[in-house]
């Protein structure tokens, strides 16, 4: 068994860190999105049945090896209560609480590869959940490395972590709801050309039926088709005409989804560097200024801190997204020593602490998306900055090629 990370929980706020570190570490260790999600959500369960009935415990993670010789990632769940009496009776599904109690058991269950539960009278429960790991052989070294980028990570807090969780459950409700809306009333405009076809073939029959004996009523009846099939072909302009209107609402809500997916993109990058300068500012007043600060003052200092940190992390977070999503802006010529110049003031801060000597010759124009080549060029710089060894770093950019490729 390897340790990973353990965490007390005596208190709701508790709970919220635990399924933060239970989320992170279980992203590191390779699992799916959705796999991630049930286990947070089965390790919560367990852990609000610890705080209703035994007043708090502990939540381990670990990874062990199975049966079959295949890593899991395990979560334990550990605490000093009552027990359970009525253990046995709860799994078989057949027990019934007025409280609620044992079914947040039953729903963890269900929602892992594997779960074990151990309870004693007066002495506590041990719960165990885990989930196979699909990954490479997962040894110290790695866990380490899991542990060193939780520490160094500047991500969202627990709680802002949820909210953002639920919003996105909520969108995703709404999109789901307008979906069935406009089913339904494709399904009603179906059901009315139904009706009308069928009432129409009704027309035709009674027609057929009286053809020999009624012929001055055919002549009529012919007259009631004739109208139906007008009315039928009316109903169906409409409804093309509802159709290319739709087509012209989908074009247009695909612009504007492109153009704030573009926008999220050009934000994320601006904000990066104001937002690292107020932070750097924050820290060096602290340590120039520290002793000279009052408690207020020092706590005031620390909620900078920590909001311009969450503030990264939500910025981090709306960059990703507008990577994934964005599809470009259709190309355009533009001057590469343009997009250079603009990557470079975006890390202005960074290469002055670093004493970065950055040099660039002259550069060609080119047919592409701009804003996309100055983050490639951002990215590129900012990594040979981070990954340098204690001397300044010498970063040169140049163009060789043709006119057709460089």
């Amino acid at each position: 068994m390897l340790p990973v990370v353990q965490v007390t929980v005596k208190e709701d706020t508790d709970l919220l860190l635990a399924r933060q570190r239970t989320k992170q570490i279980a992203t590191l260790a390779g699992l799916s999105n959705q796999d991630c999600i049930r286990l947070v959500t089965a390790m919560s369960e367990i852990v609000r049945n610890t705080l209703q009935y035994a007043s708090g415990g502990t939540v381990a993670l670990n990874v062990i090896e199975t049966d079959t010789g295949r890593q899991s990632l395990e979560v334990i769940v550990k605490d000093h209560g009552p027990g359970i009496d009525n253990l046995r009776e709860i799994l078989s599904g057949n027990f019934k609480s007025r409280t609620g109690m044992g079914r947040g058991i039953i729903g963890s269950r269900k929602l892992v590869d594997s779960f074990s539960i151990e309870s004693t009278p007066g002495e506590g429960t041990r719960v165990t959940l885990c989930k196979v790991l699909h990954t490479s052989k997962v040894v110290k070294a790695t866990i380490d490395s899991w542990l060193e980028a939780i520490t160094k990570e500047s991500s969202l807090s627990a709680v802002e972590a949820l909210q953002q969780q639920n919003s996105q459950l909520t969108e995703t409700l709404s999109q789901l709801q307008n979906s069935q809306a406009r089913l339904e009333e494709q399904f009603m405009l179906v059901q009315k050309l139904n009706s009308e076809l069928i009432e129409t073939n009704a027309n035709i029959f009674s027609l057929n039926k009286d053809l020999d004996s009624k012929n001055a009523e055919l002549t009529e009846r012919n007259e009631q088709l004739g109208q139906a099939l007008t009315e039928l072909q009316l109903s169906k302009e409409n409804l093309e005409q509802l159709t290319a209107q739709l087509q012209i609402v989908n074009a247009e809500l695909t612009r504007s989804n492109d153009d704030l997916q573009q926008f999220a993109n050009v934000c994320s990058h601006d904000l990066q560097e104001p937002l690292r300068v107020v932070t750097n500012y924050t820290q060096l007043l602290a340590e120039r200024y520290g002793e000279q600060l009052d408690e207020k003052a020092s706590k005031f200092m620390t909620v900078i801190t920590s909001a311009a940190g969450r503030m990264h992390g939500l910025i981090s977070d709306l960059l990703r997204y507008s990577r994934i999503q964005s599809k470009g802006n259709e190309f355009k010529s533009f001057d590469c020593t343009t997009a250079v110049n603009k990557a470079l003031a975006n890390l202005e801060i960074v290469i002055t602490e670093s004493n970065a000597h950055i040099t660039c010759d002259p550069l060609p124009c080119v047919t592409g998306d701009e804003v996309q080549l100055m983050q490639v060029f951002q990215n590129l710089i900012a990594n040979a900055i981070k990954f340098r060894t204690d001397q300044p770093p010498v970063v040169h950019i140049s163009a060789h090629g043709t006119c057709q490729r460089f």
